[in-house]
């Protein structure tokens, strides 16, 4: 994981990104979560579903976590997750991962993606890094330009249903008004 850590950050635009790769033992994450930049995991699965033993507290932290820390409200991240199909837990850890990261309020600021150790690891981390640094560089403010090489991931698209019957009539209101800003239909059923 800290290769292909260390492989994402020499590949982003240096000028523009203020970029540190931190081994997870090393982050406290009461203290160390930005809330002003994208935090990127990449994080691997040992054995049968586990964390490696440098991301064990963090994990641990992750799993408990009720909220996260203040400053670090409105985190964005992305994830990474490194596996092998060959282990019945395939990549339990960056699943887990994001998972928690949106649970907790994280915003995902590129589509999560997974490495097979048993087919082509890199292979899939090139894949998945492909046009990367633009939609990040635009989640925090700042402009940069793709390669037009790259083939650039989809974005992330969220929908909740909402069963009306359970909401009252400003919670109803809300919903419409929220459908207006994002440049729904005025003309909007609740």
């Amino acid at each position: 994981a800290e290769g292909f850590a260390a492989e994402l950050a020499e590949n982003g635009d240096e000028d523009a990104f203020d970029i540190r790769v931190v081994d997870l033992e090393d982050v406290d994450p009461e203290e160390d979560l930005p809330g002003d930049a994208v935090s990127i995991f990449v994080v691997a699965t040992y054995g049968e579903g586990d964390p490696t033993d440098n991301a064990v507290d963090f994990f641990s932290w992750l799993g408990s976590a009720t909220e996260f820390p203040e400053g670090a409200e409105n985190l964005k991240f992305a994830v990474f997750g490194l596996g092998d199909t060959q282990y019945e837990n395939y990549n339990s850890m960056g699943r887990a991962f994001q998972k928690r990261l949106e649970e907790l309020g994280g915003e995902c600021v590129y589509p999560y993606g997974e490495g097979d150790n048993s087919e082509d690891l890199e292979d899939d981390f090139e894949k998945w890094g492909k046009g990367f640094w633009p939609p990040v560089g635009a989640s925090i403010g700042m402009v940069t330009q793709a390669d037009p090489e790259d083939e650039i991931m989809p974005p992330i698209l969220r929908l909740r249903l909402v069963d009306v019957d359970d909401m009252d009539d400003m919670d109803q209101q809300e919903l419409v008004d929220k459908a207006r800003l994002s440049g729904g239909d005025e003309k909007t059923q609740t």
